[in-house]
């Protein structure tokens, strides 16, 4: 099986932060896009990013160039999108993901009450995962 292509949004802050230790190396995921704020676009990710974890940024991630929002958006070439972005920008970028057909991953709390959204633990709750079928026939995505 090959790997889906996937994006971090809001990747160079403490909670993108998080993501990646879990991504470098994934046997599902290859993680492709790394975008954050227009001031952090064009770097490499090591010099974008004020790192705050114990462990080193995982190497695979250090030389890409971190995107802007927007060219991530434009550029939308990738099947998954993890979201590290505080609520109200979340709210804003997330819909724009998923009306390109991508699946959107968020840690953001702003869409949580909506019926057709799963609160995902997979290990809890993985068939929930159908509700993801509902949400685009009930959106138009």
């Amino acid at each position: 099986m090959a790997k889906l292509k996937a994006a971090l949004l809001g990747a160079t802050g403490i909670a993108g932060q998080q993501f990646l230790p879990f991504l470098a190396g994934h046997p599902y995921f290859d993680l492709t896009v790394l975008a954050a704020s227009a001031r952090s676009a064009g770097k490499p990710y090591k010099e974008a990013s004020k790192w705050y974890q114990e462990t080193p940024i995982p190497a695979e991630f250090a030389d890409m160039i971190v995107v802007s929002l927007e060219e991530a958006l434009e550029n939308a070439d990738f099947e998954i999108l993890f979201c590290a972005l505080p609520s109200d920008t979340a709210a804003e970028w997330e819909p724009k993901f998923a009306q390109k057909g991508v699946t959107v991953f968020s840690d953001a709390g702003c869409f949580r009450n909506e019926k057709d959204v799963p609160v995902m633990i997979p290990e809890v709750n993985y068939p929930h995962l159908r509700l993801l079928e509902a949400q685009r026939k009930n959106r138009g995505w």
